[in-house]
């Protein structure tokens, strides 16, 4: 790493300083602008972590450079874009009428007992077992998005989100954490994101109860986070060991619990590299700024985002999306096993508007995010609806960051939980006893 590297990484490092000094280190860690600095700020840790054991790129070439230039112009966009007032956006989400439509506890639990029961069929119907997604993950997931089931996945993970925030908000406010009527849905709730087969779901999921205490409580109990910071790493390293290992032979319970057991058994050089290839979306974006894609045209992923919420099974023809469409160029090995790599938004931006636009306006795009979230966050604590639904997009602007603006993950979110708001939008219209 040559001096203009280091500089341009102390840029990006030190404006992502000011973002947290200026606004973010008034709100929890939740907080969408606080999402953005430590998806950004993970990225510089990963890859110096990278240059520090062996870089998986061998040499450290002027798209390098680039690419870190190019990401210094994203966070100083979002950083000067914090002095515009904030007053225009917020009133685009502020809600026309009180919430008139809400869930009790008993409506949230059925919900989640829907989902259960939904995700264990669909196990039993691809694997014949109930728990086949936990057994073969990757086969089940590939079973799901084959058969038209995608916005079934995200059906059942709605159910979920629903159900756990209503849940985890009223045992919250009546000091109810250790009662059966909290724990026997937030256990059941565990079990369907392990059997889906996405270790994301289940780390969304698993702190869900977190997120609402920071909401209501405006604060997050550090020595929890920190533990749950601790174990997630490891869990999200050795559930991709695991899943990438069982692919094609399901194991049976014990042998599941043998394989989780012995995960560790290697070193800790072995862990670490799995470890960044994991997480790291850094060296994708230097490949396409070195190589480029094959054919790829302006604003491509946009338009293909139109065809995205068609099932394929309607249309099997129809474009892929962006991830999709450069693991097929880059890694077409990958691609034909059904797996896609990560290509973060810094990747898609690129393409899509060039060099200084795309930072510019990526770093725009960040900003109108973090505001909007910002302003349903600040009406959850009274707002059962806005509760739920920032429940499920909170993390967008870590998904769109990490693996891009429009890809499988992000876009049936978005599609999900505008047809979710337009619902109680709808229902609020009337009263209910």
């Amino acid at each position: 790493m040559n001096y203009i590297d280091l500089f341009f990484c102390a840029c990006s490092i030190l404006f992502l300083l000011l973002m947290f000094l200026k606004k973010g280190r008034h709100y929890t860690v939740f907080h969408p602008l606080n999402i953005v600095i430590l998806t950004i700020g993970f990225e510089f840790i990963i890859k110096f972590l990278w240059v520090t054991f062996g870089s998986p790129l061998d040499t450290i070439n002027l798209p390098f450079t680039y690419s870190l230039l190019f990401i210094t112009i994203v966070v100083m966009t979002v950083y000067f874009c914090l002095f515009i007032p904030e007053t225009y956006l917020f009133n685009l989400t502020r809600p026309r009428s009180v919430d008139q439509f809400v869930i009790s506890p008993r409506t949230a639990f059925f919900l989640i007992f829907s989902g259960f029961l939904l995700n264990a069929g669909f196990a039993v119907i691809s694997g014949g077992s109930p728990i086949y997604g936990l057994q073969n993950p990757i086969e089940f997931r590939i079973f799901m998005q084959r058969n038209g089931m995608f916005y079934v996945e995200f059906l059942i993970f709605f159910l979920l989100i629903a159900g756990m925030s209503v849940i985890s908000r009223n045992a919250i406010m009546n000091s109810r954490l250790l009662s059966m009527q909290f724990i026997v849905p937030y256990i059941l709730a565990i079990y369907v994101a392990l059997n889906s087969g996405l270790r994301g779901r289940v780390v969304e999921v698993v702190i869900l109860p977190l997120l609402v205490f920071a909401i209501i409580r405006n604060r997050v109990p550090k020595i929890t986070l920190a533990v749950l910071g601790l174990v997630f790493v490891p869990f999200v390293v050795a559930f991709g060991m695991y899943r990438d290992a069982v692919r094609g032979n399901s194991l049976d319970v014990g042998e599941t619990v043998d394989f989780f057991s012995k995960a560790f058994d290697s070193s800790s050089l072995d862990f670490l590299p799995i470890f960044l290839h994991r997480f790291d979306a850094f060296d994708n974006f230097v490949r396409v700024m070195e190589k480029g894609p094959k054919e790829f045209h302006y604003f491509q992923s946009f338009f293909d985002f139109v065809s995205q919420p068609i099932p394929r099974f309607i249309w099997s023809n129809k474009p892929n999306n962006f991830t999709s469409e450069m693991t097929s160029q880059f890694r077409p090995d990958l691609f034909a096993d059904g797996i896609a790599l990560t290509f973060s938004a810094f990747s898609e931006s690129y393409l899509n508007f060039g060099f200084i636009f795309g930072a510019i306006i990526l770093g725009i795009f960040v900003y109108i995010s973090v505001i909007l979230l910002q302003s349903l966050m600040s009406r959850s604590e009274s707002r059962q609806s806005s509760l739920i639904i920032f429940c499920l997009l909170y993390q967008y602007p870590f998904v769109a960051l990490s693996a891009g603006f429009i890809n499988d993950v992000s876009t049936v979110i978005v599609i999900l939980s505008l047809a979710i708001l337009g619902g109680f939008r709808f229902f609020s219209r009337f009263r209910f006893s």
